[in-house]
């Protein structure tokens, strides 16, 4: 009855690819995007799109399609007390997004819900060490995520408990690497960066083929920079805050901080050789296991972080020649060519991004398209 709405298209192409139609996904996928491509060269042009009319007379007075869509234009994600949570309620290329990277993934037990489909793209077992854990977690319930859920209060307690546990069992078994990497994702989850770190370290120093002690062992140095750079970060207000009440506060500040906002610098300057150590170990993961496609996303977020981001286009591209299914992937490229000035191929990995379940990225191109 309307064929020109362009949410139906992506929602009935997702429906499709799920059944396993491939060409009937991509002919709804790409009715939209000429669509939306035919829309924009008649705006370009001056030309007022065409009224859908093909409706009966009755069903005309019952829904109007234009009113229809004024009516859900205003939804956007922040109406938090709305009756109904449904992301793809309303239009979804109006919802409100920032124009920002997808975060790096790390290992967890806990995973916030997302809109949008799950997509597990890579099989951990063949990675997993042997045997289960000994507190209330199986290795085989371990996740690679981008969205980790927060511990509970149950939850860190158990995983308290955990750490005496196999602080007991290691002391049996010095050498079992198994027992300091699980002991050390146990540490990460309850937010002890430098003992997680010093177990993972005991693990690959036991057994330096541990895929995912490599992988967690990057997110970890990722995470301590971040706070090293905020204890840094926060000595140096402090400095500067101290200096400004001083006749000579010009003169003794250290040129890495800014006397306006007392801030450093992103990137080498604020880090040193920190990246290189967490591109190390992911480089040693893709060595070891060259499909660990998430290996090479977050190697694309680091990149972007030390603005090489021709070389985070590769990463990511990497990433999606593996498993052309990775939304993230796709997204993030898309973010990344955008900022390279390249908005048309940008726009279409986005498009794919949205695709595949991000939906998210319906609202960025609304935004970079008009």
């Amino acid at each position: 009855k309307y064929p020109k709405f362009i949410p139906a298209y992506h929602q009935r192409s997702e429906l499709k690819k799920r059944l396993g139609d491939a060409k009937g996904a991509d002919r709804d996928y790409f009715a939209a995007w000429n669509i939306e491509e035919k829309a924009k060269a008649d705006k370009a042009a001056g030309k007022k799109a065409k009224k859908t009319t093909e409706a009966a007379d009755s069903t005309k007075e019952m829904f109007d399609i234009n009113k229809y869509n004024r009516m859900i234009a205003g939804v956007t994600l922040d109406k938090d007390k709305d009756q109904y949570q449904n992301p793809m309620r309303g239009r979804v290329q109006d919802k409100t997004a920032e124009i920002e990277l997808e975060p790096l993934f790390s290992l967890t037990y806990y995973e916030k819900l997302k809109p949008g489909p799950v997509r597990r793209i890579l099989d951990l077992s063949k990675y997993l060490p042997e045997g289960s854990t000994v507190s209330i977690k199986n290795f085989s319930n371990l996740l690679i995520s981008n969205s980790e859920q927060a511990l509970t209060t149950e939850q860190a307690e158990a995983h308290f408990t955990s750490l005496d546990e196999y602080s007991q069992r290691i002391g049996l078994a010095p050498n079992d690497a198994n027992l300091f990497f699980a002991r050390g994702l146990d540490f990460a989850l309850v937010q002890d960066i430098n003992n997680a770190m010093q177990d993972l370290d005991h693990a690959i120093v036991l057994n330096n083929k541990m895929v995912l002690a490599y992988f967690e062992r990057a997110i970890l140095r990722y995470r301590k920079m971040n706070v090293d750079y905020a204890n840094k970060q926060s000595e140096a207000e402090s400095a500067v805050s101290n200096l400004q009440h001083r006749s000579d506060a010009s003169k003794n500040i250290n040129s890495d901080v800014s006397p306006k906002t007392g801030s450093f610098s992103l990137g080498e300057k604020a880090f040193g050789n920190d990246f290189e150590f967490v591109l190390r170990d992911l480089d040693k993961v893709v060595t070891l296991e060259p499909n660990f496609i998430y290996a090479y996303y977050n190697m694309g977020n680091i990149r972007c972080l030390q603005r090489d981001y021709r070389n985070a286009l590769i990463d990511y591209s990497k990433a999606l020649d593996i498993n052309p299914d990775f939304a993230e992937a796709w997204f993030n490229r898309g973010i990344t060519q955008i900022y390279l000035g390249d908005r048309e191929h940008g726009l279409a990995d986005l498009r794919m991004a949205g695709q595949l379940g991000l939906y998210k990225a319906y609202s960025i191109i609304k935004r970079l398209g008009d």
